[in-house]
């Protein structure tokens, strides 16, 4: 069977678990790709290593069964027992801890030592072969899933939603446990002579096989019911072991629709690469351009271009001196009154904005400068050349005098005089309305 369609079964038994039993299956694949290349370092070890106990499955020898890759360890323990499997007692009385130990040695460096073993012994050491993974033979990540589906309202739903989850596993997991609970269901059946049955057998096996507490933890109520719960999963798999891991009839008729008739849904297709353990590559879109709606390309990084020369803004120097001189403030630049300006023009609002009140915040300073020197210089002024000044207009002989138009009123000339008469200091204005008398 290919990888995609094992895969394809696995969703559909996922999705079926989600729509009939409202029993969610977070990161079921996940270890796909992991388990490919630790399969592989596996393999090198293992060509090095016969250690059997705390090791993973993966680096393990095993033997081709009919339902798959099976350690061979688990494959002679399973074989001594069942030529014993009458045996009073089996998996429930523990064998001798010394002998355990012998054993154990014997197997780790490759010695055939089971078929002069005792029964007892053997169904010892196949519970500390379980409880010695590296990770539990049924997934940490499953196992919330298994107990939610043991509290389903009705038997039959138990029993479906459990076998649907046993769908899920990972394909050494699924070999490994399938080969196991079909041994432990030929066990079971001979209970009248063993007296264990499949309760009694899941009771004994369900914290080896989902690696439940160290036996250290204090019993309360709630560690009671999580231990029950664990046992009646064991329990389906051991009443059910012909059915494990197989998908029911009417889901395996929408697998090939899935596969190539009928393309998955978008929905489907991201579910499964979402827990299939691979990253899923980031889709990079190119964007779409309509007539209707433009698309300004803002660059990453603000570019000014270059102001206009000499920072003229459009006024020549010698016209900002007079404005400067004359108003005491600087012009502000076009750009701020400009319409054509876009988002990616050179400057930013902010950026004209905070140049517009730096400018401004000169600028006052500069007109309170500008307006105390004129106010002394126009008092040095007045002092020294006051008279040829304010004479001067009146003579007529001035260039600005005779630039004005020739026909100025009384009333206009008098206002113009008294004027200048009200801006010169005391003792001119004495001066003058002397001279005025005298005339």
């Amino acid at each position: 069977m290919k990888v995609m369609e094992k895969n394809v079964m696995r969703l559909v038994a996922v999705q079926q678990l989600r729509a009939a039993y409202g029993i969610k299956t977070k990161n079921w694949n996940k270890n796909k790709a992991a388990s490919c290349k630790l399969a592989a370092s596996c393999k090198l070890a293992a060509s090095s290593s016969t250690k059997v106990f705390g090791v993973p499955l993966e680096s393990l020898p095993y033997y081709n069964m009919e339902c798959g890759s099976v350690p061979s360890f688990l494959v002679d323990a399973c074989m001594k027992l069942l030529a014993h499997v009458d045996t009073e007692g089996l998996f429930r009385k523990s064998g001798s801890v010394v002998r355990l130990k012998a054993l154990r040695a014997k197997l780790d460096v490759g010695e055939e030592c089971l078929s002069a073993a005792l029964p007892c012994d053997v169904a010892g050491l196949v519970k500390q072969f379980f409880r010695e993974l590296p990770e539990p033979v049924l997934p940490t990540d499953l196992q919330e899933a298994f107990l939610k589906a043991q509290q389903l309202p009705t038997e039959e739903d138990r029993t479906s939603a459990t076998m649907l989850l046993s769908c899920v596993l990972p394909d050494k997991n699924l070999c490994v446990l399938h080969y196991f609970f079909d041994f432990l269901h030929n066990v079971a059946q001979r209970s009248a002579e063993n007296k264990m049955d499949s309760s009694n057998l899941s009771v004994i096996l369900a914290p080896n096989l989902l690696h439940c507490g160290d036996g250290t933890e204090k019993m309360n109520a709630n560690t009671e019911k999580r231990l029950k719960l664990q046992a009646a999963v064991v329990h389906c798999f051991i009443e059910n072991a012909p059915s494990f891991g197989v998908l029911p009839q009417f889901l395996l008729e929408k697998v090939p629709a899935m596969m190539g008739c009928e393309s998955p849904t978008h929905h489907e297709l991201e579910e499964l690469d979402l827990n299939s353990g691979m990253k899923r590559k980031p889709r990079r879109s190119l964007g779409v351009f309509s007539s209707a709606t433009p698309v300004i390309a803002t660059p990453a990084s603000k570019r000014k271009l270059p102001l206009e020369s000499g920072h003229s803004f459009g006024f020549s120097n010698k016209k900002r001196r007079s404005v400067k001189k004359n108003l005491g403030i600087e012009l502000l630049p076009n750009t701020l009154f400009s319409g054509t300006s876009t988002p990616g023009s050179a400057y930013s609002a902010s950026g004209v904005l905070d140049t517009s009140q730096n400018i401004l915040s000169s600028a006052g300073r500069s007109r309170r400068q500008s307006a105390t020197s004129a106010r002394r210089k126009s008092q040095r002024l007045s002092n020294r050349h006051a008279v040829n000044r304010d004479l001067s207009p009146l003579a007529g002989d001035s260039p600005r005098r005779r630039a004005q138009p020739a026909s100025v009123s009384p009333k206009r000339r008098s206002s113009v005089q008294q004027f200048c008469l009200e801006k010169l200091n005391p003792r001119v204005q004495s001066t003058l309305v002397n001279l005025k008398t005298t005339c």
